[in-house]
């Protein structure tokens, strides 16, 4: 039976092998640097966007744990001003990362984020291990959006922002363009001030604006369409009129050419050469019969299609020009029928009166 010393020493024993152990253990989950190759080792990636990276985000190279985030800062470019994120990695003691690696920053669908290394070529040049190793990081896909997509659509808002200020130019213009100028403010406006309204398409058709109005104005004026109904009914009535007045004339004529003729016959010599002067006189009246009658029906024709509308002539018979010009027209052929009708019965009263040698 052991001594109560030795039975202390076998458990102060015991108890120093247990503490021994827990020791290396601890130890050696935690990579201490004496248990390892060399000492852990920190490395810097630069990114322009950190993707939710954070101290203790796990580090990878080819899919194997070698390291973990430290800390995540914010940091403004010296040259450029640009702003950017940096994530410090430490790296467990013995890695060798080489130089070639490329570094992204992924964020899982669901879960954290994490931050891996891939390199092809373990031959090449190693990272630097005394902390002043530095490696640009790519962002991952979400997984729901690939990579590519993500790109294209920053290039549209790029080219989108370009457009828009194209466009904020283009509207600028058509605002100068479309702006409303009445004629009134373009003639008080002072020609040297370069702030002054100029002439756009609003001007524009403001006057033409104006125009129809005054048109339809005229166009629908009652009195203006009495007035002008009255000078083509004058006109249509002044053409029968001068025309049966002819006719008259014309059988007047050739009732004297018989009554001459029979005359000439019994005088003689003298007589016919009176028929011959009436006979010359005769053929130019019914000339000037035969022009008249047809200037009346030109007329005639013209009254009625200024009647009906029809023509540049039926467009323009709201211009007073025209109406005191019709006016006018009027009155002289009225005089000339009344001239007429004064001529026909004088000879219908005494007769041709002829002076024969």
């Amino acid at each position: 039976m052991l001594s109560e010393r030795a039975r202390n020493t076998a458990v102060g024993l015991t108890m120093l092998a247990g503490l021994a152990v827990l020791m290396y253990g601890i130890l050696l989950l935690g990579r201490w640097p004496m248990f390892a190759k060399g000492l852990p080792y920190n490395v810097t990636i630069e990114s322009a966007n950190a993707n939710g990276a954070q101290s203790g985000t796990k580090v990878d190279l080819n899919g194997v744990n070698i390291g973990q985030v430290t800390d995540v800062q914010l940091v403004t470019d010296p040259k450029t001003g640009a702003l950017r994120s940096e994530v410090y990695v430490r790296i467990n003691a013995g890695v060798v990362i080489p130089s070639s690696a490329k570094a992204v920053l992924g964020k899982q669908t669901i879960g954290t984020s994490y931050v891996s290394l891939h390199a092809t070529d373990g031959r090449g040049p190693a990272l630097a291990t005394d902390g002043s190793a530095r490696v640009k990081a790519e962002l991952a896909d979400s997984g729901l959006i690939p990579r590519e997509v993500v790109d294209g659509i920053q290039n549209l808002s790029v080219k989108i922002a370009a457009l828009a200020d194209e466009l904020s130019v283009v509207a600028k213009d058509l605002h100068v363009l479309l702006k409303y100028n009445t004629p009134e403010e373009l003639a008080k406006a002072d020609p040297n001030d370069p702030k002054a309204p100029k002439e756009n398409i609003s001007t524009m058709v403001v006057r033409l604006n104006r125009t129809v109005a005054s048109l339809e104005e005229l166009l629908t004026d009652k009195e203006m369409k009495g007035q002008v109904r009255q000078i083509v009914a004058n006109l249509a009535a002044s053409s029968e009129q001068l025309k049966i007045t002819l006719k008259t004339i014309e059988t007047t004529v050739g009732t004297a050419n018989t009554t001459l003729g029979e005359t000439g016959k019994k005088i003689g010599d003298a007589a016919a050469q009176a028929q011959t002067s009436i006979a010359t006189t005769e053929r130019q009246i019914i000339k000037i019969t035969e022009r008249l009658v047809a200037v009346l029906e030109s007329i005639e024709k013209t009254t009625n299609a200024i009647a009906k509308g029809q023509g540049t002539a039926g467009k323009l018979v709201n211009d007073p020009r025209l109406y005191e010009g019709l006016v006018d027209l009027t009155k002289s052929l009225q005089s000339t029928l009344d001239d007429l009708n004064v001529l026909i019965r004088k000879w219908r009263e005494e007769g041709v009166k002829m002076q024969l040698k």
